[in-house]
């Protein structure tokens, strides 16, 4: 719960309400990351300490999502308690009886608590403003609702909408091709309805009321119920009529600079030097900028010459030791003679290991395996829970001892896997869900949720964070990979194809350009196996340049939560020999991405064609910045199996950074294993 949360003032709220409403049916729910089965109180003469009891003993847990309520059967009316933000989901209805929302947090999300009473026909009550007394005064007004106009105009886009609450003096916003002339506006109040009359035929032109921008920021306070699903919309309609929504709040414009800086348009008085200064800045703006698209071209001819290019590994020929030599004929000794021959000469001379030979005369590929390993959590309070056997006792003791661990992020990564792993999925997610709590539009936080969501299968979920990172971090390339490969999980190719294809098209500044170089060779691999996955995608606006049928036998990629962090890719094949940064490619073909030093990754490991015998996945934490709202750095790897050739398989492994806790004696952590 919200430490800042006014609970003393609810329960006042609470008291006068059955002071008032002596006898009335309650059905109690919770919302977390879900709705919570409903309880029911019967209330009987104002007493209601069982339902006190209930909320006082309440131990609240679990992130907010929105998405998740739902009106209840036979329920005449709702009060929902809330600071209004959903940090797991976006509502995704509107009430049909009347909700009144009510705040007592001073960081509340007040335009969503107000829109979703206003839309439902409830009042909004806010208790850091209202005494008790107030507070109940403004819940028994009776609203008055705006039901349109009587003559049903072709007006479209009209706010407030259709059987919204409304405030005096009314302002009634909408677009229409002409002159209304006279209308007829109907409200209601309560049970009564009132008609007024409206004569647009007088109807004036006004310069200095900015009567759409007024529309403008209507239909952004709409659009914001949903701000995920209408990121776009409310982007385009606050740049083009220079209306502040959420992600514009915090923007100050002291000067003509800024505007341009944000993109948003100026009042009228600064616009000519606005559009001035745009049309400046273009040429030199593209200029300064680089562009993935070129360097993609290079990496995708890159990817083809090695993939054509057959590799076979050097043996060393082992020869008979001889004990006792015997010359026939008295010779002078003849000075060893050595001879160099090029990496090219040596593949075609040499002669390749019978195992080798085997596997080249069958001509079905050998079965591959993927196991992964488990990383173990050494932090000090697993203890408490290594003989502990349910599920629910799990979650008992998480929450009798979260509050030594509240701000500590891998407790509630620790403890939601070990949830997951007693086959428990959703009290795992609701303490997965809880990260969200802890620190508002942190996108390493989120980031770590993103893993473990596509590592559980939790798709839709995945898709929504995804989301929420690219908002708060356009100009990082890899929130838009991330994305795009939620909407692959979530079986929308063609969406993430436009995806990948707008990030291969999009500028970057040169900081962002130097810091990802590379990344285009992970984005050509992906773009690819969408077109060769999904037969029935639409391919037609990707360049033929970067398009390239590249199956390859094993592909892993390390990606991580946290920027200006290096975390290196180490596979070691069944001949022994590493590739990595040191060593990028190998003698049967592996070859190793580049070493992202700063950023979040990804690093990608590719080989075409496996030979038999076990590969060593591994991973070094060469440099991480520590961020404690964050917690250690989160490392996922996609572990694939004949990846882009019609049997892909795919294993996901979710760790975190512990230092003292390494699988291997070289002070890797090991991750996993291939067997062919």
């Amino acid at each position: 719960m919200d430490p800042k949360r006014n609970r003393d003032k609810e329960f006042d709220f609470l008291n006068a309400y059955f002071a008032d409403n002596k006898n009335v049916s309650v059905s109690f729910s919770l919302l977390n990351n879900t709705f919570e089965k409903t309880e029911e109180f019967n209330i009987s003469q104002g007493n209601w300490s069982e339902l006190k009891a209930k909320i006082l003993n309440l131990k609240y847990d679990g992130g907010t999502d929105f998405g998740a309520l739902k009106e209840l059967n036979g329920v005449e009316e709702y009060l929902l308690f809330s600071d209004g933000i959903s940090n797991f989901g976006d509502l995704t209805m509107k009430f049909k009886k009347p909700l009144n929302s009510i705040a007592s947090t001073p960081t509340s999300d007040f335009n969503l608590l107000k829109l979703l009473a206003n839309q439902s026909g409830g009042n909004f009550i806010n208790l850091n403003e209202l005494d008790t007394r107030s507070a109940l005064k403004t819940y028994k007004k009776l609203p008055i609702r705006f039901l349109g106009f009587k003559e049903n105009p072709n007006m479209q886009e009209l706010f407030p909408n259709i059987g919204s609450v409304i405030s005096e003096p009314v302002n009634i916003f909408g677009i229409t091709s002409g002159n209304t002339g006279k209308l007829t506006a109907i409200f209601s109040v309560g049970n009564e309805k009132f008609e007024i009359p409206v004569d647009f035929s007088k109807a004036q032109q006004l310069e200095n009321w900015q009567i759409a921008q007024f529309w403008a920021q209507w239909k952004i306070n709409e659009l914001e119920l949903n701000s995920t699903q209408n990121r776009q919309e409310i982007k385009n309609i606050s740049e083009q009529f220079g209306v502040v929504s959420k992600n514009t709040s915090l923007i100050v414009l002291d000067d003509i600079n800024d505007y341009v800086r944000y993109k948003i348009t100026p009042p009228k008085e600064l616009l000519a030097d606005y559009q001035k200064i745009v049309s400046q800045n273009k040429g030199r703006v593209l200029e300064q900028r680089k562009n993935l698209l070129s360097k993609a071209f290079d990496k995708t001819r890159e990817l083809k010459t090695w993939w054509n290019t057959e590799f076979k590994p050097v043996e060393k020929k082992e020869y008979p030791r001889v004990s006792n030599q015997s010359v026939a004929n008295a010779s002078p000794p003849v000075a060893p003679l050595e001879h160099r021959i090029s990496s090219s000469e040596s593949v075609q001379a040499m002669e390749v290991s019978s195992s080798d030979k085997m596997v080249n005369n069958i001509t079905e590929k050998p079965k591959g395996k993927i196991t992964l390993v488990d990383v173990e959590s050494t932090e000090e309070y697993m203890k408490d829970f290594q003989n502990l056997q349910s599920a629910e006792v799990i979650y008992q003791k998480y929450l009798e001892n979260r509050s030594k661990h509240e701000k500590q992020v891998s407790y509630y990564f620790d403890i939601s896997k070990l949830l997951f792993k007693k086959g428990d999925k959703a009290l795992s997610l609701k303490v997965l869900s809880t990260l969200a709590e802890l620190d508002l539009e942190n996108e390493e936080l989120y980031k770590t949720i993103y893993y473990l969501l596509k590592q559980r299968g939790h798709y839709d979920k995945e898709l929504w964070i995804t989301q929420k990172i690219l908002e708060w971090r356009p100009f990082d390339a890899q929130s838009h990979r991330d994305h795009a490969l939620a909407l692959v999980d979530n079986k929308r190719p063609q969406e993430a194809l436009k995806i990948y294809r707008s990030l291969l098209y999009q500028e970057f500044t040169d900081e962002i350009s130097m810091r990802d170089n590379g990344i285009e060779e992970i984005l050509i691999m992906e773009i690819n196996n969408i077109l060769k996955q999904n037969k029935n995608v639409d391919g037609s606006k990707i360049d033929d340049r970067l398009k390239a049928d590249l199956p390859v036998d094993i592909r892993v990629v390390i990606n991580w939560n946290k920027d200006n962090t290096d975390i290196d890719l180490w596979v070691t094949d069944p001949k022994g020999e590493d590739c990595s940064y040191q060593h990028k490619s190998t003698a049967i073909g592996g070859r190793i991405s580049n070493d992202f030093t700063q950023g979040f990754g990804p690093e990608q490991f590719l080989l075409k064609k496996a030979v038999k015998g076990k590969y060593k996945i591994k991973s070094n934490f060469f440099g991480e910045r520590q961020n404690i709202l964050s917690g250690p750095t989160t490392v996922m790897a996609e572990v694939y199996l004949y990846y882009s050739d019609g049997r892909q398989e795919r294993k996901i492994a979710v760790f975190q950074s512990q230092k003292e806790n390494k699988k291997e004696n070289d002070s890797k952590i090991l991750i996993g294993e291939f067997e062919f």
